[in-house]
C-alpha cells in the first residue's frame, strides 16, 4: 500500500496539497491522513516521521480527539466530521475535549463555526432567543417557611426577526446559516429573512447536518 501511495504522490509535480486534497488522498487509499503527510515529507527528503495512530477495534462512545483519530477507519462517522476532527488534531497543542458531533443543534452549530474559523473564515453565533430576568423574591413568613413572590420575566431579543443562527464571512462573501435538526420547519420570519439576504447578494444556507454543509463548502470554495 505504501509503495502504491508513493507512486501516486510522485506523479504530482507540486507536492503542496490543501487539507482537503490530503483528506481525499487518504480516503482514496483508505489510510490515515498522518500517513499521507509522512509520505509527502519522505518524498521531499524530510526525515522527521509523523507517528501513525493505531486502530481501535471497539472505540468508546465518546471519543477525545486523539481517540477519534485512532479509530476513524472503523467508525461510521461521515467524512466531513472526520476531516473536522483531523483539522483540530493538527491545530491543538493539548487534546482534552470531546470529538465533534452534529446530532444536536448546538453540536452542529459548533461544528460549522469551528470549521469556518479553522478554514480561515469568520463565523459567529447569533442569539435571537432573548433572555430571562429573574424578578422572584424569596421571603420567610412568621413560621419560618420560605415563599417565592413574583415570576421570571422573559425579555425578547432586539435582533432582526427570523435572523439566522450563524453569521459568517467566507472568501469575502456574506453567508447566513440556519441550523435545522430533524423536522423543525422554517417560520415565516425566517423565510422573509432568507429573501432579504439573497436580495442583497448574500448567501443563505440551511444546514441539517455537518456533512451537507461540508459538501456545499467544498463545492463552493474549494478546488482540489
Amino acid at each position: 500500500m505504501t509503495d502504491t501511495l508513493d507512486k501516486y504522490l510522485a506523479s504530482f509535480t507540486d507536492t503542496k496539497f490543501s487539507d482537503t486534497g490530503i483528506m481525499n488522498i487518504a480516503l482514496r487509499f483508505n489510510v490515515p491522513m498522518q500517513l499521507v503527510l509522512e509520505r509527502i515529507d519522505f518524498l521531499k527528503g524530510i526525515t522527521v516521521a509523523v507517528p501513525i495512530p493505531k486502530r481501535k477495534v471497539k472505540p468508546k462512545p465518546k471519543k477525545t480527539w486523539i481517540e477519534y483519530d485512532q479509530s476513524f477507519i472503523a467508525s461510521a462517522e461521515k467524512d466531513g466530521l472526520r476531516f473536522l476532527n483531523q483539522m483540530v488534531l493538527r491545530e491543538k497543542k493539548k487534546i482534552t475535549e470531546i470529538a465533534y458531533c452534529d446530532k444536536t443543534a448546538n453540536g452542529l452549530t459548533k461544528c460549522i463555526i469551528d470549521f469556518v474559523l479553522l478554514s480561515g473564515g469568520m463565523a459567529e453565533r447569533i442569539n435571537s432567543m432573548g433572555r430571562v430576568i429573574d424578578k422572584r423574591l424569596y421571603v420567610k413568613d412568621d413560621f419560618g417557611r420560605t415563599k417565592i413572590i413574583g415570576l421570571p420575566k422573559w425579555i425578547k431579543s432586539n435582533g432582526t426577526l427570523g435572523t439566522a443562527d450563524i453569521s459568517a464571512t467566507i472568501n469575502g462573501l456574506s453567508v447566513k446559516i440556519e441550523v435545522k435538526i430533524g423536522k423543525d420547519p422554517m417560520s415565516q420570519h425566517q423565510v422573509n429573512y432568507k429573501a432579504d439576504v439573497e436580495r442583497a447578494g448574500g448567501i443563505y444556507l440551511i444546514a441539517s447536518n455537518f456533512q451537507s454543509f461540508y459538501d456545499w463548502y467544498n463545492s463552493k470554495f474549494c478546488e482540489i
